[in-house]
């Protein structure tokens, strides 16, 4: 007996695959991308908006403690952020925010602050129920602390108060952290401004025990929002990785090296001096919550452009992700040197390169990989998401995907490597445009923006084409073997040849995909499977699903003349049956597969 495998086969292309790579050009577009640049006053916005030159888009907003807890343990959230949030993004939706809690802003009500305070005592910037029964805690009033005030100063040190302290934090951290609305926390509340000091008022200073209670209950509560504190200092910046807000940049920032006014670096003030004497291990701090500063006087603010060049490298070498609300951003006409500014702050990403295979079989994984770069000074610190898409002609995404990497790992001026492997479904079969883009948490539509040629109107980068095909209808490599063969029983369209005999059961690859039979299984091959005579001559035929069977007899094999038992009939994944009326005492048996097409 034999078994016979006519050469049946239909519908498959040939052509060819070869991998695409591109490398979009870099731009030095002025991208207002969140979280990062310039930030700008916030906190009475709703009596009167700030000038905005540069296209900044982080508002730092004081939130009184009294404006949120309204009693003991009872906040009213939803009025602070209309007071203060809201109008922002009426007017601005792509906004984001920096909270500093505060109890005790001197001279508030000059500041802006006390806007929306009712009930009097507006140098109170704490609930009264502080100092009401039974809390009892003791207040200080003040005139001036150094020239700052007037204001009142709430007994830091009282135990009752250190509970409170940390309970607002918990409260705080509760409603906001992960917020993809809050570029960073400051850790306020402790002294004037929240900055955890009381410098000309020492006597009233809070102690290291309460600054370590309130350092450590933010630093348990807040595990997704950057959190920043004033100093570099002990204790404030022991044991955590705080980022560091800087108010008096670039004076107290760096070395003295570079002319700045008023400089000092050899002092509890002077960040590079913490960072070389005090909290050593806070110098690489950057890599997990930002830095960023304020420039509040006004030779400071002319720096910004008069010492251009030096504040770069400070910006730099310090690792800075954005400044304000105080400094040159805050006049206008320095664009030629604020602008390249603005690009310097924090990340700014440049895809180096992009491979992907120029042809796409449905349903089966293939390759993407990005080269990323970061020309930035620091890296982002929130969950951007790095997006593949496929775009029809209009720009529309038929599919799309995220890389599974951490875009918070890519650090100032390194490049990253991401590959993955993909796998496209309910998609049809065509020409498509590949474009990679960031998402904003916010929306999870691309919304950070890179510094690539090839942007569309939808933020994403336009990379090349990309063709799908059904892999089922397609012979990329011209084997005779359809891709989607190919790749169910050898992983690949290139990774079988047809003449060969995978599993060593007598029938090539090729004849394996005729019969549907499972060419790296050598139990799995076409047959006849047995012959019975009893009490009728039957012949038995192995069969599969998708598949279509002959049966041929010859009553000899010298000159055998074939003839067909029957017609036709369709696989059904058990053995089949036919029978033989007119066989006699010798016969020879073959029997034909051909796929349905």
């Amino acid at each position: 007996m034999k078994t016979w495998l006519p050469w049946v086969l239909g519908g498959c292309l040939i052509g060819s695959v070869e991998a695409a790579s591109f490398s979009p050009a870099p731009t030095t577009n002025d991208l207002n991308n969140p979280h990062k640049g310039f930030m700008l006053w916030g906190t009475d916005y709703a009596d009167g908006a700030p000038n905005n030159y540069y296209g900044a888009t982080i508002y730092h907003i004081y939130m009184p403690w009294r404006e949120v807890e309204v009693a003991d343990q009872v906040f009213d959230w939803g009025r602070f952020e209309t007071n203060h949030l809201l109008p922002i993004l009426n007017d601005h939706p792509n906004a984001t925010f920096v909270l500093r809690p505060v109890a005790d802003y001197p001279d508030g009500q000059n500041s802006g602050i006390t806007l929306f305070y009712t009930g009097g005592e507006l140098t109170r910037d704490f609930p009264a129920f502080l100092t009401n029964a039974p809390l009892s805690i003791p207040v200080y009033f003040y005139s001036s602390c150094d020239g700052d005030g007037p204001g009142i100063t709430p007994d830091w040190n009282h135990p009752a108060m250190i509970t409170q302290l940390v309970q607002f934090v918990q409260a705080f951290a509760q409603r906001y952290d992960g917020d993809p609305r809050i570029t960073a926390v400051q850790v306020g509340l402790l002294g004037l401004w929240g900055e955890w000091h009381q410098s000309g008022c020492d006597n009233r200073a809070p102690s290291n025990a309460v600054k370590i209670a309130v350092r450590d209950a933010y630093a348990a509560a807040f595990t997704n929002t950057p959190l920043q504190t004033r100093y570099p200092g002990n204790p404030d910046a022991v044991g955590v990785e705080f980022g560091f807000h800087e108010d008096y940049f670039p004076s107290f920032t760096a070395p003295c090296i570079y002319g700045f006014p008023d400089c000092s670096d050899d002092g509890p003030w002077s960040m590079d001096y913490c960072y070389k004497n005090v909290t050593t291990g806070s110098v690489d701090n950057w890599k997990s919550n930002p830095i960023s500063g304020e420039s509040p006087n006004t030779n400071q603010k002319r720096t910004w452009s008069n010492n251009w060049n030096n504040v770069m490298t400070v910006l730099r070498d310090y690792h800075f992700s954005f400044l304000g609300p105080a400094g040159g951003h805050q006049w206008n006409g320095n664009q030629a040197k604020l602008n390249p500014m603005k690009r310097l702050l924090g990340y700014n990403y440049h895809l180096a390169r992009v491979d992907w295979p120029d042809v796409i079989a449905l349903g089966h994984a293939f390759p993407i990989s990005i080269a990323l770069t970061n020309s930035g000074a620091a890296p982002c610190y929130h969950p951007f998401a790095l997006e593949v898409a496929l775009c029809a002609t209009n720009g529309n995404p038929v599919w799309r995907e995220t890389m599974s990497y951490d875009l918070r790992q890519l650090l100032s001026d390194q490049q990253a490597e991401i590959s993955g492997f993909f796998a496209i479904t309910n998609v049809a079969p065509g020409t498509y445009s590949l474009r990679v883009g960031i998402l904003d948490p916010r929306t999870g539509e691309p919304g950070v923006r890179i510094q690539s040629a090839g942007e569309d109107g939808s933020r994403r980068i336009a990379i090349g084409d990309a063709v799908v095909n059904d892999p089922w209808l397609t012979d990329t490599d011209g084997d005779g073997l359809p891709d989607g063969w190919e790749y169910q029983f050898f992983g690949g369209f290139t990774n079988a040849q047809p003449e060969v005999d995978s599993d060593g059961d007598g029938q090539s690859n090729w004849e394996h995909f005729i019969s549907g039979t499972d060419p790296t299984n050598p139990a799995s091959f076409f047959s006849v499977a047995a012959i019975g005579v009893d009490p009728n001559l039957t012949i038995q035929i192995s069969t599969v699903t998708n598949r279509r069977y002959w049966l041929q007899r010859s009553d000899a094999l010298v000159v055998p003349v074939w003839s067909n038992l029957g017609v036709g009939f369709e696989g059904t994944g058990v053995p089949v049956a036919v029978p033989d009326p007119d066989g006699g005492a010798s016969a020879f048996y073959r029997a034909a597969v051909a796929p349905i097409p």
